[in-house]
């Protein structure tokens, strides 16, 4: 079996992390300090903000950010008004025509600049425009990132996730929704990226895949700074025979192909990317992942089911049918995470050795999240 070769590194960790990567509220703040506003962030689908006007807001940690449409175009800003502060808009979605703080009514267009302030005449509005932040849109999907310098884009560090014949930005969400894991966010990345426990703790899932066989199919296509996984396709791989698409029969649960040509497209995409996403892409609907940390011991997991946009439900697909396999292994997982975060708080945790083929991508995944953090640990620090 061929092992992931990221994960072989010299440097990847051979054991599970020390527990106070878990179970420390500092290490929280330095995960979010150090990692998360240091990423590209999954926000949502294109297809969820259809119209001019149409925004949705983003929370991680005490940031909170504003992504707005404007015409064809996309803008990201901190959510914070230039005047004294307060939160601009205090609704998670909904539509403008512009943003009026709720303080003292300056208010701000969709791109974030500065248009009305009430009865102060001696300020240039251009220098007082919120704080904007990066976004990009990559194949229907919306990603923010924080850092303050200009970040590698999204497509580029994920150019060789061939999924254009996908056309998923021709797809729509049909469900978007949230899990809540009493544990920490690594251990929901780290259950996400491995299927050494998915023989006994998934079965519906191990009726269509062999877990044993998980590796054969990725693509290793990290660097030295970043962690990702592509497949063009698992079917040859650890796609059980008859199978052709992830649900509870493993039969089509979406009649409309997904794809720009309403060809059916046989192939069984993933991608896995540091530090919380992933996506499987399916014939007749995809599946996003993304975990988001809340407190050392508290995560958000949030699935989004897609299917054509021309897909209508009751006719093409039945969404109890379509998500019915994702929500009982999110569910699954969550009992993993929770039972893991459980012992690793205990004074018996002492740290495994990790499986050096099916535990490999997770070596992979905790070497990169080491290099963040060990990259900026402050002398004294644990």
């Amino acid at each position: 079996m061929r092992v992931v070769p990221h994960s072989q590194s010299a440097t990847a960790p051979r054991t599970a992390l020390e527990q106070h990567y878990y179970t420390s509220p500092e290490w929280h703040q330095r995960d979010l300090d150090l990692v998360f506003k240091n990423r590209w962030l999954f926000v949502g689908h294109a297809s969820q903000l259809p119209n001019h006007g149409d925004f949705i807001t983003f929370e991680i940690g005490k940031e909170s950010v504003v992504i707005a449409r404007e015409k064809d175009k996309l803008h990201a800003f901190y959510n914070s008004c230039r005047h004294r502060g307060s939160r601009l808009c205090t609704q998670d979605h909904g539509n403008v025509k512009a943003f009026t703080c709720p303080n003292h009514a300056w208010t701000y267009g969709l791109d974030g600049s500065l248009k009305i302030a009430p009865r102060v005449t001696e300020i240039d509005k251009s220098q007082f425009s919120a704080v904007p932040v990066a976004v990009e849109e990559w194949h229907g999907m919306i990603f923010i990132h924080l850092a303050k310098t200009q970040p590698n884009t999204v497509a580029g560090y994920l150019a060789a996730a061939n999924l254009g014949r996908y056309a998923l930005q021709r797809t729509k969400v049909v469900l978007d929704k949230t899990y809540h894991l009493n544990s920490n966010w690594k251990l929901a990345g780290e259950t996400y990226n491995e299927c050494y426990h998915c023989g006994h703790t998934h079965p519906a899932l191990c009726s269509l895949v062999d877990p044993l066989k998980d590796l054969e199919a990725w693509d290793d296509t990290s660097t030295a700074d970043d962690f990702a996984m592509y497949t063009d396709d698992m079917r040859d791989a650890i796609i059980k025979p008859g199978t052709r698409t992830f649900s509870m029969d493993g039969q089509l649960v979406c009649q409309k192909p997904l794809g720009a040509d309403g060809e059916w497209h046989n192939e069984i995409a993933a991608l896995s990317w540091f530090p919380n996403f992933g996506i499987f892409v399916y014939p007749d609907h995809a599946v996003t992942y993304s975990w988001m940390p809340v407190a050392h011991d508290q995560t958000l997991f949030r699935s989004t089911w897609l299917v054509h946009e021309d897909a209508v439900e009751g006719k093409d697909y039945d969404l109890a049918a379509l998500t019915a396999l994702g929500d009982v292994t999110n569910v699954e997982d969550k009992v993993v995470c929770e039972n893991a975060q459980k012992g690793i708080e205990t004074a018996g945790y002492i740290p495994g050795p990790l499986h050096s083929v099916f535990e490999g991508p997770l070596r992979g995944f905790n070497k990169v999240y080491l290099d963040y953090v060990n990259a900026n640990r402050v002398e004294g620090q644990p």
